[in-house]
C-alpha cells in the first residue's frame, strides 16, 4: 500500500491559509475594538467630566467592592459620596453609573419623561424577576401602566387599607418590644416583614402573616429572590446568562423565581376566575360602602379595570409587592435611624401622638386620626428629601 506524503505544495498551502486567517481574525479583533471605542467615545467624554474613582480599563471600579457584602458595599457607597461629592460616576465593567444624593437633581431626573429608559445591567439583572412591570418597561408602555395603576388609588380604596396598616404595625411593635433591652440592634428584618405583610394584602388581597410565621414559604422565596438580584448585580461577570445559570446562585434564582410567579399566577388566576363568575361585577370606587363591602385590593381593582391582560397583571403585582415593600421597609428604617438621632424632634413627633390618641394610646389608627398627624407627615417628608 502506498504512503500519503505530504508535498512541499501542501506545507505552503497550509501555511497560506493560516497566515490568511489570522490576518482575517486580527483584522476583525481590532476593527471591533474600534467600533467599540467609537460607539463611546461620546459617553466617555461627558463621564471624564463627572467626579469619582479612577476606573481600570475592562474591569471599571469593580476592584474597589471585591469582596463586599451588602453592608460594606454600602458603606463604600457613602464613603465615595462623602469624598467625591452628590453627583458622581462608578464604573461597573463598561456600565456606566452616575450616583446622585442631590435632591433637587433627584427631582429633575425622576421629573423628566425622556429618562425613563431602563437599559443596561440594571434591566439584565431584574428583568427574571420583574418582567414587563414597571420597573423594567419604558416608553409608551411605561406611561400607560403607570396612569392605569394610578387610577386605582382612590381614596375610597386606599381608607379601607388603614386597618391592615394598624394591624400590622400593632404586631411590629409587639415584635420590636422584645428587643427593648438597651442593646443596639439591626430594625430592617422586622420592618421589612412588616411592609411585606401590608402590601400582600394591600396589592394581592392574600395574608401571608411574615411577621408571624418564620417559615413562610413565599415570604422566604420573594426575600430571598431580592437578596439574589443584589448579589448578581455586584459581580457583573454574571450578567452573562448562561454563566449565571451554571452557577449555584443561578439555580437558586431560577427555583425561587419559579415558585415567587407560580404563586402569584394562581392568586391572579383564581381572581379572575371570581371577576368572571360574578358576571363582571364593576364595582364603582365612588360608593364608599361597595368598596368596604367588597374589600378590594389593587389586584381586584386591575382586573375589573380589564385595560391590561392577565400576563401584564401579574408582572405589575410582582413589581408592586417586591418594589413596594423594600422602598417602603427603607424609608421607614431610614426615619426611624434619623429620628433616633434628631431627639428633639422625635419628643414633638410624640407630643403630636399624645394630642389625637390621648390616654388610649394603644388602639387602632383611623382614617379620621391621619388628618390630625400633620407634624408626623412632615418629618417624613423632610426626611426623606434629605431636608433635614
Amino acid at each position: 500500500m502506498d504512503h500519503f506524503k505530504v508535498t512541499s505544495r501542501d506545507n505552503g498551502t497550509s501555511d497560506t491559509w493560516w497566515k490568511i486567517s489570522t490576518v482575517f481574525l486580527a483584522s476583525v479583533a481590532v476593527t471591533s475594538v474600534l467600533l467599540f471605542c467609537w460607539s463611546k467615545r461620546r459617553l466617555w467624554e461627558l463621564a471624564a467630566r463627572l467626579p469619582g474613582p479612577t476606573p481600570i480599563p475592562l474591569l471599571g471600579n469593580l476592584l474597589t467592592f471585591a469582596g463586599c457584602d451588602l453592608i460594606q458595599f454600602f458603606q463604600l457607597i457613602v464613603t465615595l459620596v462623602g469624598k467625591h461629592g452628590s453627583i458622581m460616576k462608578l464604573w461597573v465593567g463598561q456600565d456606566l453609573f452616575v450616583l446622585l444624593s442631590n435632591p433637587v437633581a433627584l427631582e429633575k431626573i425622576l421629573g423628566n419623561k425622556n429618562f425613563i429608559r431602563r437599559t443596561g445591567l440594571i434591566t439584565k439583572v431584574g428583568k427574571p424577576f420583574f418582567r414587563n412591570g414597571l420597573l423594567m418597561s419604558d416608553g409608551d408602555t411605561w406611561r400607560i401602566h403607570r396612569k392605569i395603576i394610578s387610577s386605582t388609588f382612590h381614596n375610597n380604596v386606599l381608607d379601607q387599607f388603614v386597618e391592615n396598616f394598624s394591624k400590622n404595625s400593632s404586631i411590629l411593635v409587639g415584635q420590636l418590644s422584645s428587643k427593648c433591652d438597651g442593646k443596639a440592634f439591626d430594625v430592617y428584618p422586622f420592618i421589612s416583614l412588616c411592609t411585606l405583610d401590608v402590601i400582600c394584602e394591600t396589592a394581592m388581597g392574600t395574608t401571608v402573616n411574615a411577621q408571624l410565621v418564620d417559615d413562610g414559604e413565599y415570604v422566604r422565596n420573594v426575600l430571598r429572590s431580592l437578596q439574589l438580584i443584589s448579589e448578581r448585580f455586584m459581580r457583573p461577570w454574571l450578567t452573562a446568562d448562561w454563566i449565571f445559570n451554571l452557577t449555584q446562585l443561578g439555580k437558586e434564582q431560577a427555583a425561587t423565581l419559579k415558585y415567587m410567579h407560580g404563586n402569584v399566577q394562581q392568586v391572579v388566576s383564581e381572581k379572575m376566575a371570581k371577576f368572571y363568575a360574578s358576571g363582571r361585577q364593576k364595582t364603582q370606587v365612588d360608593d364608599l360602602q361597595s368598596v368596604k363591602r367588597k374589600k378590594l385590593s389593587l389586584l381586584d381593582l386591575l382586573i375589573e379595570d380589564e385595560q391590561l391582560t392577565p400576563d401584564e397583571i401579574h408582572d405589575e403585582v410582582v413589581t408592586i409587592v417586591a418594589a413596594g415593600s423594600e422602598t417602603t421597609a427603607t424609608t421607614c428604617c431610614f426615619v426611624l435611624a434619623l429620628l433616633g438621632v434628631h431627639q428633639d424632634i422625635q419628643e414633638r413627633v410624640m407630643e403630636e401622638q399624645r394630642s389625637v390618641f390621648g390616654d388610649d394610646i394603644h388602639r387602632p389608627v383611623t382614617c379620621e386620626d391621619l388628618p390630625n398627624m400633620p407634624y408626623l407627615e412632615q418629618v417624613i417628608n423632610s426626611f426623606c428629601s434629605g431636608i433635614i
